[in-house]
């Protein structure tokens, strides 16, 4: 349905004007201004009318001795939609952990931190903003045996405690 037809009927006005303005501006100038700078997200415009969220992605490219655009475009209703339950997901989790009378914290498989509540900080004697996702569990004991919150020579000396402790 679209072939050969003019690319401003994928798009609601005032935005099937502005693709246009873009264009001739880049063609003017040679600065890009989204031309061959990476998606960016309009509204787009669906056979039936309705308006839509879509990712364009415009390009130069010469053909012939010609300089031509292509563009891609993206429905990302779904993705949208799915960004929005995560981020309300996030919220929820956040809310919950932050409600906790327990420290709680998560660190992955190379023992770098990806959450905790303030509740862990204060535990452990920190500051929240102290406590960031990507520190290290070493980093935390080091800095409590700093702070004089643990009688060890260095944290190599804690661990080694702790897992004959385990074991």
């Amino acid at each position: 349905e679209v072939i050969d037809r003019n690319v401003n009927i994928l798009m609601p006005a005032p935005h099937e004007s502005n693709q246009f303005g873009h264009i001739r501006s880049y063609q003017q100038s040679g600065k890009p201004n989204f031309i061959d700078c990476g998606p960016r997200q309009i509204t787009g415009l669906h056979n039936d009318g309705r308006e839509f969220p879509m990712e364009l992605a415009v390009a130069k490219v010469g053909r012939h001795g010609k300089r031509e655009f292509v563009g891609i475009a993206r429905d990302i209703s779904d993705r949208l939609k799915t960004d929005k339950a995560l981020r309300q997901q996030n919220e929820l989790f956040n809310a919950a952990l932050d409600n906790m009378s327990q420290g709680l914290c998560m660190f992955d498989g190379e023992q770098r931190l990806i959450v905790c509540n303030e509740r862990y900080a204060s535990m452990y004697g920190l500051k929240f903003e102290q406590v960031t996702p990507g520190i290290t569990l070493r980093q935390i004991i080091a800095y409590r045996i700093e702070n004089g919150l643990y009688d060890y020579e260095s944290p190599d000396d804690y661990i080694k405690e702790k897992l004959n402790w385990a074991s």
